[in-house]
């Protein structure tokens, strides 16, 4: 007998900022949840620089779209968005495993949704200049240019190919991004995808000069949209 893989009701989620309903944006890395996905877990492996969009008998079609797998397991599969999406549309996502479908599940897309990365316990993972980790022992300083990570900050240019490694380039958001700190704009040097990863991104920017001294929170802004907010460390 063949198992029809179901998707839940809005459970296709940014994978770093899980907020049920929230639109999904082009290049998003997304956990896609349900039922009969696919077979044991698996994390898909690099093909010449590259993520499969099938492995095995499984496959995410987004808007039409074979997305890029991360990861698979019965019932959850981690994929990137299609960056060729059109934005401010709803598309249908949908599972094929072996020879049975999923009943299509609707999703709204944004041109960004931003997702912060940062530890369970509420603390942003977020390296200084030396890529050290930036935590207690090794707190930021007013002036201090950092390094945090994202997904679902949209199209760059140049443009990056979906499920595609960074390669070494400028890849700048095509939506600018604003950091916060304690509420304040802060002054950001770069926004744009990682080199070496895929549908990765990052912020770099300036702790302001007069900011506390305390763990402050944390939140990226795009197209005015926040994302989670995590606490970092000034002292």
């Amino acid at each position: 007998r063949i198992q029809t893989p179901v998707l839940f009701p809005n459970g296709i989620l940014n994978n770093l900022f899980q907020n049920p309903g929230a639109r999904i944006s082009p290049g998003m890395i997304v956990q896609i949840f349900g039922s009969g996905l696919g077979a044991a877990a698996v994390q898909t492996p690099l093909m010449q620089g590259s993520l499969p969009t099938q492995f095995g008998d499984v496959s995410v079609i987004v808007g039409g779209i074979r997305a890029p797998l991360y990861f698979l397991s019965p019932d959850q599969i981690n994929a990137q968005i299609p960056f060729e999406l059109k934005a401010g549309e709803q598309h249908q996502v949908i599972v094929r495993a072996g020879r049975a479908i999923s009943t299509p599940e609707p999703v709204n897309v944004a041109t960004s949704q931003p997702g912060l990365l940062g530890f369970p316990d509420g603390r942003l993972i977020a390296q200084d200049q030396q890529f050290r980790l930036v935590d207690s022992a090794n707190p930021a300083s007013r002036g201090a240019v950092l390094v945090i990570y994202l997904t679902g900050l949209g199209v760059t240019n140049p443009p990056v190919q979906t499920g595609l490694v960074t390669p070494p380039i400028q890849a700048n958001t095509t939506d600018p991004a604003t950091v916060e700190i304690d509420g304040r704009p802060a002054r950001v040097l770069f926004a744009g995808l990682t080199t070496g990863f895929i549908g990765l991104y990052q912020v770099n920017f300036e702790v302001p000069p007069d900011a506390r001294l305390a763990d402050l929170p944390v939140r990226v802004l795009q197209n005015g949209v926040p994302s989670n907010r995590y606490l970092l460390p000034l002292r």
